[in-house]
């Protein structure tokens, strides 16, 4: 029998119970975190919050639909034209990428096109008030269209190298060159 990325809705707060359950009926599941960043420059702290709030995605066949609905917690599926809808493996791979790689990402709504594939554009900004201020931040964006959201996340600004004193010593190792050019 063949299985499909599905999204159920649960009650509010109830993610982690859900996941819970699934877990003892050996259901695959998939609960994207994505990790804020404090502003903090003292301490800097990352937390972890829910990517789409009260939405756990499940990998199950159709005929396991009814029973995940029993669940406690589990108030229902994301429909799209009165059936389940089927979320692309692809955009599963897309969320894993993203918050596996990036923190800060911003979730908004977009357009559901269950025909489009999902996208995925990244790029390199400058932002510079002269040569020797320039930073350089990645952003990548990625359109969901199956669910009908828009990711986007920016890397942190990559600072320029700034050689110290101990760099012009010529007995300067050079792993320490290679570990700060890492």
């Amino acid at each position: 029998m063949s299985r499909d990325w599905y999204i159920i809705y649960t009650s509010n707060s109830r993610e982690k119970k859900v996941i819970a359950a699934l877990h003892q009926k050996n259901i695959i599941n998939y609960f994207p975190f994505n990790n804020i960043s404090s502003a903090n420059s003292v301490n800097p702290q990352t937390t972890k919050k829910s990517l789409f709030k009260q939405y756990v995605f499940i990998y199950i066949s159709s005929a396991e639909i009814e029973f995940v609905k029993q669940i406690p917690g589990v108030i229902n599926f994301l429909y799209w034209l009165n059936q389940p809808a089927i979320i692309k493996k692809e955009e599963i791979e897309a969320i894993q990428l993203i918050t596996s790689n990036y923190n800060n990402i911003n979730v908004e709504k977009s357009a559901v096109n269950m025909q489009n594939d999902v996208s995925m554009v990244e790029d390199t900004l400058f932002n510079s008030k002269g040569i020797s201020d320039a930073k350089k931040t990645k952003t990548l964006t990625i359109v969901l269209p199956t669910i009908g959201y828009t990711m986007k996340a920016e890397r942190e600004p990559i600072q320029p190298l700034v050689l110290d004193e101990e760099m012009h010593d010529s007995s300067y190792n050079s792993k320490k060159i290679n570990l700060l050019l890492q």
